[in-house]
């Protein structure tokens, strides 16, 4: 039987189908990505050499060396919830696109009629929005920061709740205290004491008994016993 001789030749590859799903990639991300506001106050707290890491799920309260506070709610699935919260406690009227609007605004340091014209504006208009915190005095009736904090958690924990009655008649685990919203302050070191023991004071009377003091990370101090 003659022998068949196969022709030679170098093997090629079509990149074309891996290039266009790299492109498609990109082009998703670029669209879903969603990129973090700029904080509208810079706050340098005290140090320390806690390693304790910040929640995910997370409502957070900063103090600046004036005494002006601000906050900051995370992630992003529980901002329009306690948006709507406390709009309808305080007797305000908003619209599904208000909350939209308000979930990518960031942090922020505003009353809350002021506050829905300022998630309305465009990021570089807000970066030019003078911000003169949000009212926390304690005397006389609640604040706003009162009902924020109020909110925050009663949502949290109507959120928690459906969710564990889902899972349970779905018969899925559910880590229900890592889901629960927690609570931080981040004060200025600069910020007077009288300050920062009213906010403290805010979320007492808000029912929240537990939260957590941020803090810069420092190295911890290398002691040696023998020195000693």
């Amino acid at each position: 039987m003659p022998k068949v001789n196969m022709p030679k030749g170098t093997p090629s590859l079509d990149m074309t189908p891996l290039v266009d799903l790299a492109f498609l990639l990109v082009t998703f991300f670029m669209l879903t990505a969603s990129f973090r506001q700029a904080e509208p106050v810079k706050v340098t707290p005290p140090s320390s050499i806690s390693l304790e890491e910040m929640p995910k799920f997370n409502f957070a309260t900063s103090i600046d060396e004036t005494g002006r506070v601000f906050i900051d709610i995370q992630p992003s699935t529980l901002r329009g919830a306690i948006f709507s919260a406390v709009a309808k406690k305080l007797g305000y009227q908003t619209s599904e696109k208000d909350s939209t609007k308000f979930v990518g605004a960031g942090p922020f340091g505003l009353k809350f009629v002021p506050l829905l014209k300022y998630v309305n504006l465009s990021s570089t208009e807000r970066e030019s929005v003078q911000q003169n915190g949000i009212p926390y005095d304690t005397t006389g009736k609640k604040t706003e920061l009162n009902t924020w904090i109020e909110q925050a958690r009663i949502v949290s924990q109507n959120i928690v709740l459906q969710e564990e009655a889902d899972a349970i008649a779905k018969k899925k685990p559910y880590d229900k205290m890592e889901r629960f919203i927690k609570f931080s302050i981040k004060a200025d070191g600069r910020a007077k004491y009288d300050q920062v023991k009213q906010i403290i004071d805010v979320y007492r009377d808000a029912r929240v008994k537990k939260f957590q003091m941020v803090t810069q990370s420092e190295e911890a101090p290398n002691i040696n016993l023998r020195d000693y």
